[in-house]
């Protein structure tokens, strides 16, 4: 017996908003430069110095755009899933339509810092290579980075929450 489906969503969303969080990027006042890193904000608030804690705070300010972007697809995601879930049929999972938004964005992250490097080889002679691949093959790596710990644990939360619904729904049933 079949406890649960699976939500699909649509590709054209997944790819929108990955894109439209790579505009908020920029939006946001960021560009490929090194010198445009603002590390005053990640040390507002803090009593103490921690080169850990600011690393990160540093690397999620730099990249709200495209987090806020993401974000907002799990909200699309969930409303995608909460519409076509009945409450008279079978429990939804989520996981899988997390783990598909996740693998997209995934794929495209790979898929722009493979572009990134291919450039940097292609360009290594360059007179700018220092001040212009480099930089963006930097934040490539660290972008890449950033959205793929954001999203395992968006996968993570998602069965998680997946888990609890199934053991509802047993316990219910029972």
């Amino acid at each position: 017996q079949r406890v649960g489906r699976r939500a699909m969503v649509p590709l054209s969303l997944l790819v929108m908003m990955e894109w439209a969080g790579r505009s908020g990027y920029f939006a946001l006042g960021n560009s490929n430069s090194i010198a445009t890193i603002d590390v005053s904000k990640a040390f507002t608030g803090l009593s103490d110095y921690d080169y850990r804690l600011c690393g990160i705070l540093t690397a999620f300010i730099t990249f709200t755009g495209p987090l806020l972007l993401w974000f907002s697809t799990m909200s699309a995601i969930m409303t995608v899933v909460a519409r076509r879930h009945s409450p008279t049929r079978q429990p939804w999972f989520l996981s899988g339509a997390v783990l598909t938004a996740a693998s997209i964005h995934t794929c495209m992250r790979i898929l722009c810092l493979g572009a990134a490097c291919a450039v940097a080889v292609l360009f290594r002679n360059h007179l700018f290579v220092w001040s212009v691949f480099s930089p963006k093959l930097l934040y490539e790596l660290l972008f890449s980075v950033t959205m793929l710990t954001v999203h395992a644990a968006s996968v993570l939360v998602a069965v998680c929450a997946d888990m609890a619904l199934l053991q509802c729904a047993t316990s219910r049933n029972s």
